[in-house]
C-alpha cells in the first residue's frame, strides 16, 4: 500500500490525457474545484448540444411534439475497477496504462468519447488498489445518454423478461470488456449477489 495516488484526465485543449500524482487528506481543494468546474462545463456543453439538435428536429418536423430539454438531471456517472483476490501490482506504469485503455474502451462501447472522461482516480492508499472512473454519459455522437443508447427497448417480439435478460447480458459485456483489457478474471456471471451502493461497500 502506498500513500501516493494517480489522477488521469483528458485535456480537451491539448487533446491528450494528462497524468499527475496526488495525496489525499484535505490538501486537494484546488483539484476538487478544478474538476467540479470541468464537470459543470461538460454538463452545460452536453445540454446545449442536445437542445440544438432537438430544436433543429422540431424545425424539420413542426407537427411532431419534440422535447428540447434533456431530461436527465445528473449526467455524471462513476465506474470502479478493483484489483481483487491476492493479485499484486508488478508494474505500476503498466497497471495505469491498462486502466486508461480500459476506460477508453468502455467509453467507446457506450457510444462516448475520450472527452466524456472527467477523471480517472487510481487509489493506492487503501488495502485494495482500485480506481474511480468518473464520466459524463451524454453521447455527442448519438445525441442521447449512454443509458438510453444502450437500452434494449420494447418491441412486439420481446416480453419484459426477455428485455430484462438482454439488458443484463449487455451489462455483462461491459464487465467482460473490463476483464479483458485489465487481463483479470471477472466476477461470476449471472451471480445472485445483490448490488451494494458505494456507501454500503465502504461501511463493510
Amino acid at each position: 500500500m502506498f500513500n501516493e495516488n494517480t489522477l488521469i484526465y483528458f485535456d480537451s485543449e491539448k487533446n491528450e490525457f494528462i497524468k499527475q500524482k496526488y495525496f489525499r487528506g484535505g490538501k486537494n481543494q484546488e483539484l476538487i474545484e478544478k474538476f467540479k468546474q470541468k464537470e459543470n462545463d461538460l454538463d452545460l456543453e452536453a445540454r446545449n448540444d442536445y437542445k440544438e439538435h432537438k430544436t433543429q428536429q422540431k424545425k424539420d418536423n413542426p407537427e411532431k411534439k419534440i422535447r428540447t430539454v434533456l431530461q436527465s438531471k445528473d449526467l455524471k456517472r462513476e465506474g470502479l475497477i478493483f484489483l481483487g483476490g491476492d493479485q499484486k501490482i508488478e508494474n505500476f506504469q503498466d497497471f495505469e496504462k491498462k486502466i486508461l485503455k480500459t476506460a477508453r474502451e468502455l467509453m467507446k462501447a457506450k457510444g462516448l468519447e475520450d472527452k466524456n472522461i472527467l477523471s480517472i482516480s487510481i487509489h493506492y492508499d487503501e488495502k485494495t488498489p482500485h480506481c474511480h472512473i468518473q464520466y459524463n454519459e451524454y453521447s455527442f455522437q448519438h445525441k442521447t445518454t449512454a443509458t438510453e443508447y444502450n437500452k434494449v427497448r420494447k418491441s412486439d417480439n420481446l416480453d419484459s423478461k426477455e428485455i430484462t435478460k438482454l439488458n443484463r447480458e449487455k451489462f455483462g459485456k461491459f464487465q467482460d470488456l473490463v476483464a479483458e483489457n485489465m487481463q483479470m478474471a471477472r466476477g461470476a456471471k449471472d451471480s445472485k449477489a445483490i448490488h451494494k451502493e458505494k456507501y454500503e461497500f465502504y461501511q463493510n
